[in-house]
């Protein structure tokens, strides 16, 4: 059933995230697929949360967690969820994968190789399925990372939070999320910026900021919230 963190917190935005739920990934046949898929991700089943439609899919640790690691993960991928039923699940999608899934366009060779040599300039394509830096997948993950952050600043402390921002910054520049973004130097100052304003001040932004702030607040206790790391 997971932890009860998982269950609390999934309960916790329904008004504002109606449909939010986390299943446990090892028991997904889609992930377990995905996983073959992502060959340059090893570490995509025991790693790292994906969010498919409003269902958070997260490893077996993160299911049976109740620390306040877990909690900044519940609430990235919550603020994915939010964001696709703002923006509507198509754009989205659409957003996070370009520029890669032009790489698509590749297909119209088959219908054109019978009837000319334009299928040859179709597979010029197949480029963008090289590392070429994401914008929109960078700020989408930039959103949920800022999250991520700023849970760790309520419930760790201010110093645990900047702590995070070199890891953080590596997973954008980095094959985690293949090479979405290159300046380290500016993805570092823009999170230092953000992230004091919106942990400071989480009623000026978002509803959401105020949701999860709200609930790290009535959670907090003996039994949550010591594991440092984050991920």
């Amino acid at each position: 059933m997971g932890s009860e963190l998982v269950k609390n917190f999934s309960e916790h935005v329904q008004p504002l995230i109606p449909g939010y739920k986390v299943a446990q990934k090892s028991q997904s046949w889609l992930m377990k697929l995905l996983g073959k898929l992502l060959f340059f991700t090893p570490g995509f089943m025991s790693n790292f949360t994906t969010t498919i439609g409003n269902v958070v899919y997260v490893p077996d640790d993160v299911w049976e967690s109740n620390d306040a690691g877990t909690l900044s993960l519940l609430a990235h991928e919550a603020r994915h969820v939010n964001d696709k039923q703002h923006y509507s699940m198509f754009l989205f999608g659409l957003g996070y994968l370009l520029p890669q899934v032009l790489a698509l366009l590749s297909l119209l060779s088959l219908l054109t190789i019978w009837f000319s040599n334009a299928w040859l300039w179709s597979l010029t394509a197949l480029v963008f399925l090289a590392p070429i830096p994401a914008y929109f997948r960078m700020v989408i993950e930039r959103r949920g990372y800022l999250m991520t952050l700023c849970v760790i600043w309520w419930t760790l402390g201010e110093r645990t939070a900047y702590d995070g921002i070199p890891y953080i910054v590596k997973q954008f520049t980095g094959p985690n999320y293949y090479f979405m973004g290159l300046n380290q130097r500016r993805l570092q100052g823009w999170f230092e910026r953000e992230l004091v304003e919106k942990a400071k001040h989480p009623s000026r932004y978002d509803p959401i900021y105020v949701l999860v702030f709200d609930f790290v607040n009535s959670n907090k206790g003996p039994k949550g919230f010591k594991d440092e790391k984050t991920r």
